[in-house]
């Protein structure tokens, strides 16, 4: 938070007023990611925020360093208070007594952070080959129809022409006059 001013627009880090930014690797892709918050490239303090719901249009613009461990239906709780048009919280908030997160217990959630990534990618790989064979099948569909179509247009083609041939070779015996030259020729 702001440990300087208290406004919201302070702040101070191991580092000095501001820090640069480590990298942008990380995307805000979930609920209960912690980010850096700033005023603009390379100005990060103590000030961060926790994601309540996925916030890619943050992407590039905030790093995310860490992940609520535990609490994090504190964290939702927190963001349902209600807030003035400046979207500042119409009662104060304090935390207290938060706790030190181990180097362990970092890394390992940092680990299970990475598993969950590599699911959602293969989640997304998975349903993109499942719209794959989607289109494949309207396309085999769509092939096995004209392929149908096709060869009745063919043989209704073949037909026509056998009976107009037909026609041409034998004359109808309906009329009387036909056949005559033929007749005479036997």
């Amino acid at each position: 938070g702001d440990i300087t001013k208290g406004s919201g627009q302070g702040g101070e880090s191991i580092y000095g007023p501001d820090f640069p930014d480590e990298n942008f690797q990380v995307k805000h892709t979930a609920r209960g990611l912690l980010s850096m918050a700033n005023c603009g490239a390379n100005t990060n303090n103590s000030q961060f925020f926790i994601t309540v719901k996925a916030t890619p249009w943050l992407d590039g613009k905030h790093v995310v360093f860490g992940r609520v461990l535990e609490g994090m239906d504190i964290v939702e709780g927190l963001s349902r208070i209600k807030t003035s048009t400046n979207d500042r919280p119409l009662r104060n908030i304090v935390i207290k007594d938060s706790g030190m997160v181990s180097l362990e217990s970092a890394e390992k959630q940092a680990e299970l952070a990475k598993e969950e990534e590599e699911a959602a990618r293969k989640r997304e790989e998975e349903e993109s080959k499942t719209e794959m064979e989607k289109s494949r099948e309207r396309v085999r569909e769509a092939k096995e129809k004209i392929e149908k179509e096709s060869k009745e247009l063919t043989d209704e083609v073949s037909s026509a022409v056998r009976d107009g041939l037909k026609r041409k070779l034998v004359p109808a015996p309906t009329d009387p006059t036909a056949g005559g030259a033929l007749k005479k020729r036997l």
